[in-house]
């Protein structure tokens, strides 16, 4: 299915953007994913404003628009109840998911 309405193109573009920086950097797999979903929408990455004349992702900028994408997505939510109903039943669903093993081997070298 193809995102059509240009709003919900601007989420998600700015969405997977905030994913992206979350560790303060954007690796190669997470741009050229992010640039393949923008592509698949329509969303021209040289007119993007979270990218910069060199074609790249510009973390500083997607960082400094966080709060703004969350208020967005703040008002969105409170104006469509039905959504907030299903997000909260699906948060609660995984709550009651077993948690997942820690993996030995990807603890600290201390193996605490």
């Amino acid at each position: 299915h193809r995102v059509k309405e240009e709003d919900s193109k601007k989420t998600l573009v700015e969405l997977l953007s905030q994913v992206a920086v979350t560790d303060g950097f954007v690796d190669d797999v997470e741009e050229n994913l992010l640039v393949k979903v923008m592509s698949h929408c329509g969303v021209d990455s040289s007119t993007h404003p979270y990218f910069g004349d060199d074609g790249l992702i510009d973390a500083e900028v997607v960082s400094e628009d966080h709060n703004n994408v969350m208020d967005r997505l703040k008002e969105w939510a409170s104006s469509h109840p039905p959504a907030c109903t299903q997000i909260g039943r699906l948060l609660s669903s995984r709550e009651d998911q077993p948690k997942s093993k820690v993996i030995p081997w990807a603890r600290g070298s201390s193996g605490e």
